[in-house]
């Protein structure tokens, strides 16, 4: 079976239908320079929710970061870091 696909079987009517379909991921790495060190970053995105806004340290000097973005139909439309002070 080839990778990121799968096989459903369900029962309608007494008959066993199958049918494939695509895993189709709705994340995205996205690369951003902190606001704080200026050092290039990136952070996994949940592009299948429309809109986000979340706390999280950023991964070189461990400073909060207001993470706020934007997404339609699993694309990214907008992204901000901002300094929590």
């Amino acid at each position: 079976m080839p990778v990121g696909r799968d096989i459903c079987s369900r029962y309608a009517g007494g008959k066993v239908l199958n049918s494939e379909f695509r895993f189709v991921s709705m994340q995205e790495e996205h690369f951003f320079q902190c606001p704080y060190c200026w050092q290039e970053i990136s952070m996994v995105l949940d592009l299948s929710v429309d809109q986000q806004i979340y706390v999280e340290d950023c991964e070189v000097c461990c400073r909060p970061l207001e993470i706020s973005y934007t997404a339609d139909e699993g694309e990214l439309m907008s992204f901000k870091a901002d300094r929590l002070e």
